[in-house]
């Protein structure tokens, strides 16, 4: 690791949902900023699919974050979009990659403990059957692995509580193929990660076809070229580490096992998934109050099958929802409407 830590880069998409990944990347930059720590010194990159509004040049400027413009990577989804990130003009010899809707609560500086190393974390539940899994191993030439590892929820059950699932649905989310969140992926750079992930991606994509049972999931994800990749890339000698919790939370984690202070990420699935006009900080308040209400109604009063047998702290929870909103408010009075309001001032070119 060299003395300027790692690189951190995020990918949002301007040609597409702009006003969705404008917001995103605003909320992105005013939490590093407020919070990233020490780390904040790490370079930081906007690895930018189209041209970026005012907004985020603004924010990024006075985050000191690196401002670059691509194409889109045209592989399969958008999700291949991600592997700009290892074109920006990197500074160290790791990176951090992150989903641009990942929140920074803390610094992250500790990633540097992974340093030679790939490092992600498992997804949350296993979403492919085993013989999906062969096809999509046969396509790449290399065996299913025979190692097992606990899912995301397989980690958080709860021994007490596991009578009120199938013995057998308790051991899929323990005995699941590898495979790792592309949220938040902490790399090498001369490891050929993006490579490895880039050449499963393509292959994946062209060649596991609609009539396989799983394709519409496989097409729309990065999670199974990334196991391809990390498959690979072990083959070769190359070290692989699971990534702690509070590197990449989620709100399964914060149902008892963590609590607000906890989290150093926290990944905001479904944050902001429809806005269309980020001319209003009323607006962008509203959705985030509503945002964290439904997470709390979904997961205290839900039917949701998982909350049953992981730890369970009702009151803990309510308090991280309660925490987060003022966060998330916070963040959007002190940065997020000030750069919403001097691009809205600045004079339009004609």
């Amino acid at each position: 690791m060299t003395a300027e830590g790692f690189d951190v880069a995020i990918v949002p998409d301007f040609t597409r949902r702009a006003t969705v990944f404008e917001a995103r990347t605003l909320f992105f930059l005013a939490a590093w900023a407020e919070n990233a720590g020490a780390s904040r010194g790490f370079p930081l990159h906007i690895a930018c699919i189209g041209e970026p509004p005012l907004s985020v040049l603004y924010e990024a400027e006075r985050c000191g974050a690196a401002i670059s413009v691509h194409e889109p990577v045209g592989i399969g989804s958008v999700m291949s979009n991600k592997f700009r990130a290892f074109e920006a003009n990197l500074q160290t010899d790791h990176l951090a990659l992150l989903d641009v809707d990942i929140l920074v609560l803390d610094d992250i500086s500790g990633l540097a403990q992974f340093a030679g190393s790939v490092a992600a974390q498992p997804i949350g539940k296993p979403p492919l059957r085993m013989r999906d899994w062969r096809a999509v191993y046969k396509i790449v030439g290399l065996d299913v692995p025979t190692e097992r590892i606990s899912s995301m929820l397989g980690d958080l059950l709860d021994p007490a509580l596991e009578h009120l699932r199938a013995p057998e649905q308790n051991r899929k989310l323990r005995e699941m193929v590898p495979m790792f969140h592309g949220g938040v992926v902490f790399t090498p750079l001369d490891v050929g990660l993006r490579q490895a992930w880039e050449d499963a991606y393509r292959a994946v994509s062209e060649n596991f076809l609609p009539e396989d049972s799983s394709w519409n999931w496989v097409r729309k994800n990065d999670e199974v070229p990334l196991a391809i990749a990390v498959e690979k890339l072990k083959g070769r000698g190359v070290a692989f580490a699971r990534l702690p919790d509070m590197y990449h939370a989620q709100w399964p984690h914060m149902w008892g096992r963590y609590h607000w202070g906890d989290p150093k990420l926290f990944h905001l699935m479904g944050f902001l998934r429809q806005v269309e006009d980020t001319s209003s900080p009323h607006t962008l308040a509203q959705q985030i109050r509503e945002y964290c209400k439904a997470n709390r109604d979904r997961h205290l009063e839900g039917d949701n099958r998982f909350k049953r047998v992981v730890q369970q702290d009702p009151e803990s929870f309510i308090g991280f929802t309660n925490e987060l909103e003022t966060e998330l408010l916070n963040l959007l009075d002190a940065r997020v409407a000030p750069a919403l309001e001097k691009a809205a001032a600045a004079p339009r070119v004609l």
